[in-house]
């Protein structure tokens, strides 16, 4: 989770508040997600709502929320960079990095924004926290400028050193996904073609399909191979691996979402979300053809 869509949480935010208003799915005091390996302590007076990518905290006099999500950027550098990002939505929003981002330790940096939300003048502050066991954490205080205060941002300090990380627990889904994974081929195909829009004409088309067989050693074997024609000619390119493939892969799940990680033997790392729906799999949100018999099978000893 990035500042930028840290700031796109927003619109689900002021919902939220009014159903925290209303007493329902309040939490308070310690909590803990064994999953991600993270845990922390909500401040006194602050209660808290959890939403799809993480947590709204609210308090009865103090005005303003605090956000907090989690990240997966792993150095300092990454977080400077996102830090000078800030939003601007083209809807009333425009927030943008105030003053030179603060280096608090080796894991943290913090950065103040001032701009508008919804057209109204706002103040925010945020800092990020870089985790080596897994997912880092990102919060963020955030209030209108006519009633920004100090409080807020002492909260944010509080919920901050509260930070309590472990190695996730993430066996369960990481096994499961090593054990449907391994010792297959999987396949995406694509193909595309349009005839001409007048006779005598010359149509045109695309194809592109990619292999990846993933090897119970450890190793991946990865192919692709794509094309584009007009009337009937094309141009495509096909690579494989070697003996020991093209690299090695693992599955991980640093904020708690499944991924398939490619290290290539040069350095390049390819990320795929996985998903499921029933026996289809979904890599980034594509549908890939599982297969392990006959002439499917993996290129594997």
């Amino acid at each position: 989770m990035t500042v930028r869509q840290i700031f796109h949480l927003l619109i689900t935010v002021l919902i939220t508040l009014t159903t925290m208003s209303s007493g329902l799915a309040q939490k308070t005091g310690l909590q803990e997600y064994p999953m991600l390996g993270i845990s922390f302590t909500i401040p006194d007076g602050w209660i808290g709502q959890e939403t799809d990518d993480g947590m709204i905290l609210g308090h009865q006099s103090i005005a303003g929320i605090i956000l907090l999500n989690t990240h997966t950027y792993k150095s300092i550098e990454e977080l400077k960079s996102e830090a000078q990002s800030g939003l601007q939505d083209g809807a009333g929003t425009n927030l943008m990095l105030s003053g030179t981002p603060e280096l608090l330790d080796k894991q943290a940096l913090a950065a103040h924004y001032e701009g508008t939300l919804q057209w109204e003048p706002a103040k925010a502050y945020a800092i990020g926290v870089l985790n080596s066991k897994g997912a880092g954490v990102l919060l963020m205080a955030l209030a209108t400028k006519s009633v920004y205060q100090p409080a807020l941002e002492n909260a944010l300090r509080q919920l901050r050193k509260s930070l309590v990380f472990t190695p996730p627990k993430t066996g369960p889904i990481v096994d499961q996904w090593k054990n449907v994974l391994q010792g297959t081929r999987l396949t995406y195909m694509e193909t595309y073609t349009s005839g001409s829009s007048y006779d005598g004409g010359i149509g045109g088309g695309y194809s592109s399909d990619a292999r990846i067989d993933l090897c119970a050693q450890g190793y991946f074997k990865f192919a692709s191979n794509s094309s584009v024609g007009v009337g009937g000619s094309g141009v495509s390119g096909y690579s494989g691996g070697s003996d020991r493939g093209a690299g090695t892969w693992k599955v991980e799940a640093p904020t708690g979402t499944p991924l398939l990680l490619l290290t290539f033997y040069s350095g390049e790392i390819q990320q795929y979300q996985l998903s499921n729906d029933g026996d289809k799999i979904f890599l980034n949100g594509r549908r890939y053809f599982r297969t392990t018999n006959g002439e499917y099978a993996p290129d594997c000893p």
